[in-house]
């Protein structure tokens, strides 16, 4: 298994800066709760009460 590099909230942070980077418009806020499910997604909450699943691979960060 890869060691996971960063604390889950620098992690949280990398996703987001890229999430949002995607848009012209941010509407979700800033992060509010982050969690790591057992499969190691991350998902993390925003202040607009949206849930995002967050995963990397190869350096792709992928949201749904």
């Amino acid at each position: 298994m890869k060691p996971v590099e960063g604390t889950l909230l620098q992690r949280a942070k990398k996703y987001t800066d890229a999430h949002r980077s995607a848009y012209e418009t941010w509407e979700n806020g800033e992060i509010v709760a982050v969690r790591m499910e057992t499969n190691g997604v991350i998902c993390i909450s925003y202040a607009n009460g949206r849930w995002f699943h967050y995963t990397e691979t190869n350096g792709e960060i992928i949201w749904w």
